[in-house]
């Protein structure tokens, strides 16, 4: 007993010098970019966020932010802005942007990484515009701008508009599904959360195949709702392979669906097939509380206890624990049977309106350990200052997720909603390790709202996420 005491002992010790010698990860930013106090007061840049890919082929990945108030040559028709990864950092000055030339139209509300779809070997850009005017309607769409040796075309290579008589919010959610056909060219999915089909605002998502051509001019699948109010699409994810088939499946959500109780909320999962995913979903996961708005916010992680298949994360924002609106995340397993029907953790906070899981996103293998890691937005989250917001890395292990987060940053200024976007498994500055991205759309420069992003680089690996979990197993 006293030798099993003894090896119990050294272990804590061994890991508690372990405390004092890894490499802190920082909680100031090593970037920071936000929209100029004289023009774009209300432009909300950091609204979306995205780190998209190697777009022009230098080696380094480059990195989005959308303003969706943005006045370019348009009054707020909003914008995305690129930067061009470098080994110092990205340049404060974006090397590329985009407007929509329509006022209103919030192009840029959501940025995603719609990964290769042309097969070229430039990394593509997706962006959506859900109040976009088609005829006489702000109905919507979605555009792509396709990567190259020279970066990113000025105007978009494709673009998918609905030609709806009302507004349906087309454009709201968009995501690179990976290779959903296994055709060898990377998909993409569009939400429109305000669609009506047999119900009003029942919501619906739409997958496009890419091609040697590109994106395909109309989607090949869609879903919708199925109930009044639902607002299936406001969230849409690609979500890794699950079941190790060899096809990428794909996530939709619709936070204020109805089962038993009002707005619990809903995250649906769809297998991709060599024909394509079916329009019922192989998986669901109902929220459990009025209100809590499950689905609001899902992605594939990549694979956290390395295990061979994709993980997923689902939050529920709303959901109320020790107070109102401290909101929740959930991790689901992959396995050769498809999606675990039950979460394997979760994590909540104190916070009262906090909003955690309000974002979340896939942080690459963060300490390259070989499992993935997992970064969560709380919008409203309150540390020495109101509704600063915060964004939490948990790491992969074993058996999941680390019980606690081993990084947190704050937006260290009142009402900054930092957080309200968020980022990861890229590469800017090309060191070998991912970079986190936080955007804070409410940031405020003295009185002026602007909005703001963060950039965080990655660094030597931090602590172990659970490392005293494996303790008691030496005193057998």
């Amino acid at each position: 007993m006293m030798k099993h005491t003894r090896a119990r002992l050294l272990l804590t010790l061994l890991f508690l010098l372990s405390l004092g010698t890894a490499t802190a990860l920082a909680t100031v930013a090593d970037w920071t970019v936000e929209g100029e106090a004289s023009q774009q007061q209300g432009a909300e840049l950091g609204y979306a966020v995205a780190l998209a890919g190697d777009v022009n082929g230098d080696g380094y990945d480059d990195l989005v932010v959308g303003a969706p108030h943005h006045t370019g040559t348009v009054y707020r028709e909003g914008a995305a802005f690129l930067y061009y990864g470098r080994p110092s950092g990205p340049d404060t000055t974006p090397s590329w942007h985009a407007g929509s030339g329509q006022q209103g139209a919030l192009f840029g509300q959501a940025v995603a990484a719609a990964g290769d779809v042309n097969g070229d070997g430039y990394a593509d850009l997706l962006v959506g515009a859900p109040a976009y005017k088609n005829e006489q309607t702000g109905a919507g769409a979605a555009f792509l701008f396709y990567g190259s040796a020279a970066g990113l075309a000025a105007t978009p290579g494709w673009q998918f508009a609905s030609d709806a008589l009302y507004p349906m919010a087309l454009g709201e959610a968009v995501a690179g599904a990976g290779d959903v056909n296994g055709d060898g060219y990377d998909d993409v999915l569009v939400g429109a959360g305000d669609y009506e089909g047999e119900y009003e605002h029942e919501g619906a998502a739409f997958l496009f195949y890419g091609s040697s051509s590109g994106l395909a001019p109309v989607p090949v699948w869609q879903v919708t709702g199925g109930q009044r109010g639902a607002q299936l699409g406001q969230a849409v994810a690609g979500a890794g392979d699950v079941d190790g088939d060899g096809y990428a499946d794909i996530l939709v959500g619709a936070p204020t669906y109805n089962t038993l109780v009002d707005n619990e909320g809903l995250a649906l999962l769809f297998y991709g097939t060599a024909t394509g995913p079916t329009t019922i979903p192989g998986w669901q996961q109902q929220g459990t509380q009025p209100g809590a708005t499950l689905g609001a916010a899902l992605t594939g992680v990549g694979d956290v206890d390395a295990d061979g298949y994709g993980d997923v994360v689902v939050t529920a924002p709303a959901y109320d624990g020790a107070g109102d609106d401290q909101g929740i995340v959930y991790l689901f397993h992959g396995g050769a049977a498809g999606l675990a029907p039950v979460a394997s953790w979760r994590y909540t906070r104190d916070g009262e309106y906090a909003y955690l899981g309000a974002s979340v996103a896939p942080a690459g293998d963060y300490n390259q350990d070989g499992f993935a890691d997992v970064l969560v937005g709380a919008r409203f989250y309150d540390d020495d200052q109101p509704n600063e917001g915060a964004a939490f890395l948990f790491l992969g292990w074993s058996h999941g997720l680390g019980r606690s987060p081993a990084w947190q940053a704050t937006g260290d200024k009142a009402d900054a909603e930092f957080g309200f976007a968020i980022a990861g498994n890229g590469d800017a500055n090309g060191d070998g390790y991912p970079d986190l991205l936080a955007g804070a759309p409410a940031y405020k420069r003295e009185t002026v709202k602007v909005g703001r992003a963060f950039l965080y680089f990655g660094r030597s690996a931090p602590t172990p996420a659970d490392p005293l979990v494996f303790l008691p197993l030496l005193s057998r």
